[in-house]
C-alpha cells in the first residue's frame, strides 16, 4: 500500500485531492521509495507538488525520482562589512543609512542591472560550459600516463535573472549577547534556468539506464549545483560594486577569462536538490526544502517579499565560525526542513484564514520595490478566486507561519532557543510572486 510510504505527520494542514494524487503517484514505482510531506506543501502553477522530501534506495532506477525543472535552485546570503561601525555600542550601520537615504537611486541602479542581465539570455549557462578532461598522452618511463584536466569552464556564460535579489538588513545578536549589531546583506534567490532544464531533459533521456546513485553522482548535476552558487555569487559581487558596498571579493577561478569576481556566501540554502545521505546512504530529493545534514550556519527561509527572509539558527557551536549555528539535530531518521512559505496560486486557492497574507502585484509583472510592498492580511471580498481584484491588481497569497507551523518545525529539528533572525528588505527585485 502506497499510504504506508507517505509520511504526513508534518503536513500542518490537510492535503487537497490534487496533492493526495501527487503523493500517491510519486511512490507508486518502487516499494523502496518514501515521501515526507512538509508544512509548506502546495501545488505550483504546473500542477506539481512542492514542499516535500522524497527518498529512494541507491539501486532504484532513476526514473522513480520526481525531478523538476528547477533543480539546484538556491538562496545565498552575503554579509557586507561596515568599516564605520567597529565601535561597540554604535547603533546603526552606516551603509544601511546610506541606502535608506538614497532609495530611489538604488532602485534605478538595480532596475538597470536587471535589464542588463535580461539582455544576455543568448549567452546563458548550459552543459556545453562543463570543463572537459583531456588526455594528452603525457608519459613518463614509457608506462605512466597522466590526464590533463581543464579546471575552468569551456566558455563564458552570463548570469541568469534571479527570482529575488536585493539588499536586506537585520539586527543580529553578538557572541556575548550584550548588544545587537546592525548588519547589511545581499541576498540572491534563483536557478540557472537553461542548465536546469537541460538536466531535466538529460534525466528524461537516461532515467531508465541509470540508477539513483549514478544519477546523483553524474557530472552534470554536480556542475549545476556549483555553477548556480557561482551565478549568485557573481551577481552579489556586481551589486556590491554598483552600490559601493564594502565586501571581500575573489576571482571566479572557474571562469575562462579569470576576470569575473564573486563573493563567498555566508549562508547557502539549496531549495531543490538531490543528494546521497551521508548517514542512511539513501538518495534524498527535496522540493522547497533542504536536507539539514548538507547545510550549516542556519537555514534561509523565504517569506513573502515585504517580510524578506528568516534565518532559522542551528545549535550554537563555539568551536566553529558559524554565526547562525551548526547542523540541525532531528530526532527523525529521514530529516528535512522547509525553505519557504506555503504559497497559493490560481489553481490552488487560499483558504479563509487569518494567517493568509495577500501581496499586491500588477499583471504578474516582476517588480522592484524600495522598503515597502502593499499587503492585505484580511484578503477582503473584492479579491476574486483567480487572485485578481476589481481594480486590476492581482494578489499572491501566502500562509504566514502559525504557532502550529512553528511546532512542526521543532519536530523537524529546529530549537526555538537557538533563535530566528529576520532579514528585512531595503531594495529588492522580485519576479516570483
Amino acid at each position: 500500500m502506497t499510504e504506508n510510504r507517505i509520511n504526513t505527520n508534518f503536513c500542518n494542514t490537510p492535503l487537497t485531492s490534487q496533492e493526495i494524487d501527487s503523493t500517491a503517484n510519486a511512490v507508486s514505482f518502487y516499494h523502496h521509495t518514501l515521501l515526507t510531506v512538509l508544512p509548506n506543501h502546495s501545488m505550483n502553477t504546473d500542477g506539481e507538488l512542492q514542499g516535500f522530501m522524497f527518498s529512494a534506495h541507491p539501486n532504484d532506477s532513476a526514473q522513480v525520482l520526481p525531478l523538476s525543472k528547477h533543480m539546484c535552485k538556491m538562496t545565498c546570503m552575503y554579509e557586507c562589512k561596515d568599516q564605520d561601525n567597529q565601535i561597540i555600542g554604535t547603533p546603526y550601520n552606516s551603509q544601511v543609512l546610506h541606502v535608506v537615504n538614497n532609495l530611489e537611486t538604488y532602485r534605478e541602479a538595480l532596475q538597470e542591472y536587471i535589464t542588463t542581465i535580461q539582455n544576455k539570455k543568448e549567452n546563458a549557462a548550459g552543459f556545453d560550459c562543463i570543463p572537459v578532461r583531456s588526455c594528452e598522452g603525457i608519459q613518463h618511463d614509457d608506462n605512466l600516463d597522466f590526464d590533463v584536466h581543464t579546471e575552468h569552464d569551456q566558455r563564458t556564460w552570463a548570469e541568469s535573472v534571479p527570482d529575488k535579489v536585493g539588499l536586506y538588513h537585520a539586527w543580529t545578536r553578538t557572541d556575548n549577547s550584550t548588544f545587537r549589531e546592525h548588519k547589511l546583506f545581499i541576498i540572491v534567490t534563483g536557478k540557472l534556468t537553461q542548465a536546469a532544464e537541460e538536466l531535466h531533459n538529460l534525466w528524461l533521456d537516461t532515467n531508465q539506464e541509470l540508477n539513483c546513485k549514478e544519477f546523483v553522482n553524474c557530472e552534470e548535476l554536480n556542475w549545476l549545483r556549483r555553477a548556480t552558487q557561482r551565478n549568485h555569487s557573481r551577481i552579489a559581487a556586481d551589486l556590491s560594486v554598483i552600490f559601493d558596498l564594502t565586501v571581500e571579493s575573489m576571482y571566479d577561478l572557474d571562469d575562462p577569462t579569470f576576470k569575473r569576481k564573486m563573493l563567498f556566501p555566508t549562508i547557502s540554502t539549496t531549495q531543490n536538490d538531490v543528494v546521497e545521505c551521508p548517514y542512511s546512504g539513501r538518495i534524498k530529493l527535496t522540493d522547497s526544502a533542504i536536507i539539514p545534514e548538507s547545510s550549516v550556519n542556519g537555514v534561509l527561509f523565504q517569506m513573502y517579499s515585504s517580510e524578506g527572509f528568516w534565518i532559522f539558527h542551528g545549535p550554537r557551536d563555539n568551536a566553529t565560525c558559524y554565526t547562525f549555528g551548526g547542523e540541525f539535530v532531528s530526532k527523525h531518521a529521514e530529516s528535512c526542513f522547509p525553505t519557504c512559505l506555503h504559497a497559493f496560486n490560481d489553481g490552488f486557492h487560499a483558504r479563509h484564514s487569518s494567517n493568509v497574507v495577500s501581496i499586491a502585484r500588477v499583471s504578474n509583472a516582476s517588480t522592484i520595490f524600495a522598503n515597502h510592498v502593499d499587503t492585505d492580511k484580511s484578503c477582503t471580498s473584492d479579491h476574486h478566486d483567480d487572485g485578481s481584484s476589481d481594480s486590476g491588481v492581482q494578489y499572491s497569497k501566502f500562509e504566514y507561519p502559525s504557532e502550529q507551523f512553528m511546532c512542526v518545525l521543532q519536530d523537524l529539528g529546529f530549537n526555538r532557543n537557538d533563535g530566528i533572525t529576520n532579514l528585512m528588505p531595503l531594495i529588492c527585485y522580485v519576479a516570483d510572486e
